[in-house]
């Protein structure tokens, strides 16, 4: 292709030259997706290609592309309890209650909003199964934090993205939250 860009205005260039030149190119691609292809043969690969597929769907504003994760950080006895969520681009498992599920999370998200959110809560309850809305952060921002006081002892903490229609769940914190000096 490149011989037949640079040949002068009026002169043809041999057919077999122009397809040398396509075919060439032809293999130069196929050999890069063959080199993809077997770097992402392992389980371990598949996994991280999966996550990468996720945090582009997320990027173009698709939600089924990860969930919001909340997490905690621990405050004096006397202060409040900073909670935080960021979107992250695993999808944790809806059929059962996992506290460990894979969490994905980048120092810095390469996007600022999910476009179409709604608000993100932030649930607890003593159990997984009964959560109640302990804050709620509207708009489409993809991550954000607040201080929060447990209205009871101990629970857990859940984070959860709503769109019109649709709603997100992330994973259980993992494991029980207790206040700051209750500790036992």
């Amino acid at each position: 292709m490149q011989a037949a860009r640079n040949q002068p205005h009026g002169n043809r260039v041999p057919a077999r030259i122009v397809c040398a030149e396509a075919c060439h190119a032809a293999d130069a691609v196929f050999l890069r997706v063959a080199r993809v292809h077997n770097a992402f043969r392992s389980r371990l690969d598949m996994t991280r290609l999966q996550r990468f597929t996720n945090l582009l769907r997320l990027v173009e504003g698709d939600p089924a592309g990860g969930s919001p994760v909340v997490w905690y950080s621990r405050a004096e006895s006397d202060k409040p309890l900073r909670v935080h969520y960021r979107w992250n681009a695993s999808v944790p498992p809806q059929d059962r209650l996992d506290a460990r599920a894979a969490i994905t999370v980048p120092a810095t998200l390469p996007f600022a909003e999910m476009p179409g959110q709604q608000r993100v809560e932030i649930l607890f309850g003593e159990s997984p199964l009964a959560l109640e809305t302990l804050h709620a952060f509207a708009g489409t921002a993809a991550e954000g934090s607040t201080e929060v006081r447990l209205p009871r002892p101990n629970g857990f903490l859940r984070a959860a993205a709503y769109f019109e229609g649709q709603t997100v769940r992330g994973p259980l914190a993992g494991g029980p939250v207790k206040p700051p000096g209750n500790e036992t």
